[in-house]
């Protein structure tokens, strides 16, 4: 299932990859016609629910994020068109390095220089314990992923 990037060619989709013998030819067709709307990421069974979660999240936690972000910076004065154009840009470059090979760890590291404000920002994060927030989020949303598995299917 496409994501919303597909609007606008940037989607994910994940197709379950099982390795059956004949299988080739449908998950070239398949990654062929997805292809064309996103990037494409074949996943084996064992783990497609729990990647299925992890993008849903993923798109939850963006969205939230950056209207929470948007909010705090309408009070602080900026215009709520700025705002998402600084906003949307830092999401993408961020995301640009990672695709490109460079790992989250790597890109806090570059990010956290002593007394940056950026390094400020990180270290809050982590003093008002964000992952406690967040790792439970993602949990229920791969469940809820699993739970998509047990629903009857139709011919």
């Amino acid at each position: 299932m496409p994501t919303i990037g597909t609007k606008i060619h940037e989607s994910e989709t994940l197709i379950a990859e099982s390795g059956l013998t004949g299988e080739r030819e449908r998950m070239q067709l398949a990654t062929w016609f997805f292809s064309a709307v996103a990037k494409v990421f074949p996943v084996f069974p064992e783990y497609f629910d729990a990647a299925t979660g992890l993008s849903a999240f993923c798109n939850g936690l963006t969205t939230l994020a950056t209207q929470i972000t948007l909010r705090r910076a309408a009070n602080e004065g900026i215009p709520q068109e700025h705002a998402i154009g600084i906003a949307s840009q830092c999401i993408r470059g961020v995301a640009s390095l990672m695709l490109s090979a460079t790992s989250p760890q790597e890109l806090e590291g570059q990010l956290s220089a002593p007394g940056s404000i950026t390094g400020q920002a990180i270290s809050r994060m982590r003093k008002r314990q964000l992952s406690d927030t967040l790792g439970p989020a993602l949990s229920m949303a791969i469940t809820r992923a699993r739970d998509y598995e047990s629903r009857p299917t139709f011919p």
